[in-house]
């Protein structure tokens, strides 16, 4: 056993092993008395702390940044592998100090930011206010049904707002079940610059008209995931990620 941690009411226990005979390294869940032994991963980090909640419905493995449902219904990937710095890229290197709140909405871990510094970094899931994180709305994606040939373009807008300037571009992830699908979107970058899909410069509408799917990409319904990210007067980094959708990936 190489890392384990028990929810706050005691009743659900977390471990990442490695199975003899077995490559790699497993996620784990069991309740307190023994039953209900659960695997909820094969990619869990080899080092890390095991976070859950404190009613033991959800947890984390350390490095791997994903948020699972204990009963093995659902998975939230967390990080943001496109973001354009490294405030928001969740290293793995780093991720062996991700920890959770008890409600499972709120998370902190030490990030190292462009300059090699090391600093506290928190991510709240679904917050009321987003203080000086950019807002986004009105998503429009046309056409709104994807083809995996790696050629047929859909054009994706977003409506932003942010009071500092948008470091690079709006991105775009795809993911199926909570995990990342990165044969979606790779080659989208939302600008709001009068041009590559979009209509008119300084408007707060950012688009790229070069949004596809590749020959790889898993067929059936995605969520799209757009980020923003901004760097406030003070040097913080703020940023959202803001999902929509289903949209449906389909073969030529």
């Amino acid at each position: 056993m190489l890392a384990v941690g028990i929810s706050g009411d005691g009743g659900t226990v977390g471990a990442v092993l490695q199975q003899q005979g077995i490559d790699g390294y497993q996620g784990w869940v069991v309740n307190a008395d023994g039953t209900g032994r659960r695997k909820l991963t094969d990619t869990a980090a080899n080092s890390g702390i095991v976070s859950l909640t404190h009613d033991g419905s959800r947890i984390v493995f350390g490095q791997e940044a994903v948020l699972y449902d204990t009963a093995g219904n659902s998975r939230l990937q967390l990080g943001n592998p496109r973001s354009p710095s490294m405030a928001c890229r969740l290293s793995p290197r780093l991720l062996q100090y991700l920890t959770m709140d008890n409600s499972g909405r709120q998370f902190s871990w030490v990030m190292e930011d462009d300059n090699s510094r090391y600093q506290l970094a928190r991510l709240d899931l679904d917050p009321v206010e987003l203080g000086r994180a950019p807002r986004l709305s009105e998503v429009k994606v046309m056409p709104d049904r994807f083809i995996a040939d790696d050629r047929t373009l859909s054009t994706i807008s977003v409506r932003v707002w942010a009071g500092t300037p948008i470091i690079g571009s709006i991105v775009v992830t795809a993911s199926v079940n909570g995990q990342v699908d990165s044969y979606i979107g790779s080659t989208a970058y939302l600008v709001d610059a009068g041009k590559d899909g979009d209509t008119v410069a300084g408007d707060g509408i950012f688009a790229s008209d070069n949004l596809k799917a590749s020959k790889q990409a898993l067929l059936g319904p995605h969520l799209l995931r757009l980020f923003a990210e901004v760097k406030t007067p003070d040097g913080r980094h703020d940023a959202t990620a803001y999902e929509t959708g289903p949209f449906t990936v389909a073969a030529p």
